[in-house]
């Protein structure tokens, strides 16, 4: 059965494919021993992948870190990124955090939300690493921190 070019799932799933190639900053030939892999060795070109393999191609590349990023998220993305580098960045000011370096920050991330970098970070993650930097800054200034997640 011949490929069909004009398919948007397709379309979309390659995509995808490449977007996490390029997120993950894989090169070509890592890229290409994991479609090898996840193909049992029959292709070595997403573009050549059944619907199945590119799904499980994906797959595999979540389970590497990859994570999708919807447009409509990213700006929400970014500001709580810039939420937390800066909470960071503070509490470092402070004497709450002794490496404000970014390794030191990605460490944290991880620790927190479970991501290998703080970009990768869903809005979900990105509040669970706020929360805890704001729980931080709220036992070195001596507040009681209530667990809820609500100041005040």
């Amino acid at each position: 059965m011949p490929m069909r070019t004009d398919d948007p799932r397709r379309r979309a799933d390659l995509a995808a494919i490449h977007v996490a190639k390029k997120q993950l900053r894989l090169d070509d030939d890592l890229y290409r021993e994991i479609i090898r892999t996840v193909t049992e060795g029959r292709i070595e070109s997403a573009a050549d992948a059944t619907p199945r393999e590119r799904g499980a191609i994906i797959e595999h590349l979540r389970s590497k870190g990859f994570r999708k990023q919807e447009s409509n998220v990213r700006p929400l993305r970014q500001a709580q990124g810039r939420m937390a580098r800066g909470l960071w960045i503070e509490g470092a000011k402070l004497g709450i955090v002794r490496d404000k370096s970014d390794d030191a920050f990605r460490k944290f991330v991880k620790s927190v939300a479970g991501v290998d970098r703080p970009e990768w970070m869903t809005p979900a993650q990105a509040n669970k690493v706020i929360e805890a930097l704001k729980a931080m800054h709220r036992r070195k200034s001596g507040e009681e921190v209530r667990g809820d997640g609500f100041d005040g």
